[in-house]
């Protein structure tokens, strides 16, 4: 807020001193009308407290942005937010300062939570770390919920965003960026889309209750989502009744149903909560439900494309980008070596990771991190303490490529 304002004080204005503040006045309206109309209305995804999912401006609303309009021309510059959930604190800070270093402030913000908020306390007083904000701490289980920790870092993140292309970050404390700021910020800013990275359909569950649809599976995806504002908005709003409607044994989520007498009705399916960690359905179900059609990507605002290397195992990989890193690491063995937790890297075995835990990058060579330099992804975990050096990171992550 305090930076759009002083952008609009740098603004040349060739106007009297009652007229300048008049126009001051107009602006601070238009980025009140503006905030208020996408934290109530979002996109057209589900909404408990607009069952319609209608994107209709309220007419005072429409009617004075639309006289307004040829009066004041700011354009916004959009954001990204880079949003840590974390245990107690980011492993590799010195690393991401690289990645933020030199660049515009205008063009970032980083919020963090923390599951031990003392430890980040020390962390963030030791000064080595990057501008970052930490957020109140909620309680979070693993598997069980870590989604309420993603929705308090949303919850402060909206409140410092100016544009519709702002876009919301997920990251842990073992991520680490695999392409330049300048990268990562063209390729997630060019759109209003949320960006979300499905899992195979036969991994989807199916979703139980006499009123459900038949055939209607709870979408499994990634956890390290990026949202657009309006997704942003309309998951605060709907994650709270989502959340309060869960019993000890299922999750109760929402089902889009059949039109009666011209509008959609919406009913309540169950999924066994030990079926699935909420954190790999909840962003999606919360903000559109369950899906009957088997292509979510339909949905407006949504683009399926993976921004997070993370990788299981080669036929449950959620994209096949992540096969072909699999692969060309293991060419580069034993200068780059990846293996599952707690586990040793084996020569000329894709890894099979069948515990909680993705694989980690145990060894990287300067060949292995062009190989991650050089996928579709922006980030990539995890990675084992030491695995992928500031001289790598400074000479082959960050350069822009001309």
């Amino acid at each position: 807020m305090k930076q759009w304002v002083f952008k609009a004080l740098q603004t040349p204005l060739a106007l009297p001193p009652v007229q300048l503040w008049a126009h001051l006045v107009v602006v601070g309206l238009l980025m009140f009308d503006t905030r208020a109309h996408d934290l109530r209305y979002g996109h057209r995804s589900l909404s408990y407290g607009d069952p319609n999912g209608t994107n209709e401006h309220p007419t005072l609303s429409s009617n004075f942005s639309t006289a307004m309009s040829g009066m004041v021309t700011v354009a916004d510059q959009p954001r990204v937010f880079f949003l840590f959930l974390t245990l107690e604190g980011i492993d590799r800070p010195e690393l991401w300062q690289a990645f933020f270093a030199g660049t515009d402030k205008g063009q970032y913000a980083a919020y963090i939570h923390c599951k031990r908020p003392d430890r980040c306390d020390e962390q963030l007083a030791t000064g080595a770390m990057f501008d970052i904000v930490q957020v109140k701490t909620v309680p979070t289980t693993y598997c069980d919920d870590l989604v309420s920790a993603m929705v308090q870092l949303l919850k402060s993140a909206v409140l410092e965003s100016t544009s519709a292309r702002d876009k919301f970050v997920f990251l842990s404390e073992t991520d680490l960026p695999v392409k330049s700021f300048e990268e990562v910020h063209e390729a997630l800013t060019t759109t209003e889309n949320s960006d979300f990275c499905f899992g195979p359909q036969a991994t989807w569950p199916l979703v139980q209750g006499s009123k459900a649809k038949v055939g209607a599976r709870m979408v499994k995806h990634s956890q390290w989502v990026v949202l657009s504002r309006a997704h942003s908005n309309t998951m605060i709003n709907n994650w709270p009744q989502v959340k309060n409607k869960k019993t000890q044994k299922s999750w109760a989520v929402p089902v889009p149903g059949p039109t009666a007498k011209g509008r959609p009705v919406q009913f309540d399916g169950t999924v066994p909560a030990d079926k699935i960690c909420a954190d790999e359905w909840a962003t999606f179900g919360s903000i559109f439900g369950a899906s009957f059609s088997g292509i979510p990507v339909q949905q407006p605002g949504v683009r399926s494309i993976c921004r997070t290397f993370s990788f299981w195992q080669a036929d449950l990989a959620n994209d096949k980008a992540a096969v072909l890193v699999v692969d060309n690491l293991r060419q580069d063995w034993p200068h780059s070596m990846i293996a599952c937790y707690g586990r040793r890297p084996f020569l000329g075995v894709v890894p099979k990771c069948l515990g909680s835990h993705p694989v980690s990058f145990q060894k990287l060579s300067d060949k292995g991190v062009a190989v991650l330099k050089q996928s579709s992804y922006l980030f990539a975990r995890k990675f084992e303490p030491g695995v992928l050096t500031l001289s790598q990171m400074t000479n082959i992550i960050l350069p822009v490529p001309m």
